[in-house]
């Protein structure tokens, strides 16, 4: 009796299980790949923060009051309009003093970042303490 050749070959079952754990695995690599990316972007505008409450706390030492937002802005080349779409390079499209506090708000289309899921976003800090505050809470 002769015996069939067999043939040593994937069902089509076994393709598309592996392309499918493929797929959620890739899926799950972006993820994680954009939450990286918008903690680098975070990282700009706390940088950015530190700058300026250090330039706010020397202006305080030598005159006694914070700087307003113009001069500020002109002493630290950081963009302040009011827009809300980025056509510069930053990923925060302003920063404004308020009080005590320094803003950096977030670009939500244009320049960086046209794809910011985020919405209202922004980074305060207190420029006597140092407390940071971000909304949406924790994302410093």
């Amino acid at each position: 009796m002769i015996r069939p050749k067999k043939f040593n070959a994937f069902t089509l079952l076994e393709l598309i299980v592996v392309i499918l754990i493929v797929g959620i695995l890739a899926t799950l690599g972006f993820v994680q790949y954009q939450s990286v990316i918008e903690k680098g972007r975070t990282a700009e505008g706390v940088n950015t923060l530190g700058t300026l409450r250090k330039l706010q706390m020397a202006y305080y030492q030598e005159l006694g009051a914070y700087m307003n937002t113009a001069e500020l802005a002109v002493k630290a080349s950081v963009p302040t309009g009011m827009s809300y779409a980025c056509s510069n390079a930053n990923y925060y499209f302003q920063y404004r003093v308020l009080l005590y506090y320094i803003y950096a708000f977030r670009c939500t289309s244009g320049g960086k970042t046209p794809n910011n899921t985020s919405g209202n976003y922004y980074l305060r800090l207190d420029m006597r303490t140092g407390a940071k505050y971000s909304f949406p809470p924790g994302k410093w």
